[in-house]
Formats: structure tokens, sequence, C-alpha cells
């Protein structure tokens, strides 16, 4: 099914709140263009990427003083929310953290009006 479609479902298989989402036209629409676009810039555009995906960012987001929002759906299975919930403790008043309840990596899709307004 995926392959036949142009985009990975199986990145989404242990996530059933992802795999809702994508069960909306729209929504697997928009993710499969991502995925088409992602894959039209060929090798390069994954080794930049996998660059900034896998460093960690840690030094410089502690260093900064700016404010930072944090959204994320609970139940992401790349990323938990506990991780996400010690990363905004540790950068302490500044950050805003928005827990996107029934979400998974999908939250924007989830949930647009809120993280919208997160950025409003």
């Amino acid at each position: 099914f995926a392959s036949a479609f142009g985009c990975p479902l199986h990145v989404y298989e242990d996530s059933p709140a992802d795999l809702a989402m994508l069960s909306d036209p729209d929504v697997f629409c928009s993710v499969r263009s991502g995925f088409r676009f992602t894959i039209a810039q060929g090798h390069r555009g994954f080794a930049t990427d996998a660059y900034h995906i896998v460093r960690d960012w840690s030094e410089l987001a502690m260093r900064s003083k700016a404010p930072v929002t944090l959204i994320h759906g609970r139940h992401d299975p790349v990323v938990r929310s506990d991780t996400v919930e010690g990363f905004a403790r540790r950068l302490g008043g500044r950050a805003t953290l928005e827990i996107i309840e029934g979400a998974g990596q999908l939250a924007l899709f989830s949930a647009p009006e809120r993280v919208c307004k997160a950025f409003d």
C-alpha cells in the first residue's frame, strides 16, 4: 500500500495516533507530498538532514536566552514525551511546553489550532 502511493506508512506503524491521522485523505496527501519532496532532494538532501537530525543541539540550546516553545504529541513513538518534558525543565522558565494528548508525530494535523495559537 505505502509504496503504491509513494508514502512510507511503515514509519508510523508504531503510532496508532498517526495512522489514524493518515486515514484523513488531506493529511495523507500532505504527508505524501512532503515525503516525495524529501526524496526528490536525493542523497545530498538526506546527508544534510541526517546531520542535523542526529546532532546534539543541547549545548546551543542551553547557551541561548531566547524563549522556546516546544509542541509535542504525547504518543510520538520516536521522541518520548518524558524526554521533551525533561528538556523543557532544563531550559527553565524560558520554555513553554505544549503536550498534545492523543497525538503522535503528526501533532500539527491533530491539533492545528493549538499549534498555530502557540506561534501566534
